[in-house]
């Protein structure tokens, strides 16, 4: 992934994108320590072992 800094209006965000046609992203606050991700293949949602399903996770990273 390739990660940059935020746009000037949520300057503590840091957006990734994976370049190598995953439509994958990560975005992650570095103030909430809070973030995203997802990963948009255009799949469906299915219980075939050989599925595309898209996803989408959400959560607060902590100190450890």
């Amino acid at each position: 992934m390739v990660c940059q800094k935020s746009y000037s209006q949520y300057p503590n965000r840091i957006y990734c994108d994976h370049q190598w046609g995953a439509h994958e992203t990560f975005i992650y606050d570095t103030v909430k320590r809070r973030f995203t991700f997802s990963q948009m293949v255009g799949g469906f949602v299915s219980n075939a072992p050989d599925a595309d399903t898209d996803v989408l996770y959400a959560g607060t990273c902590r100190k450890f």
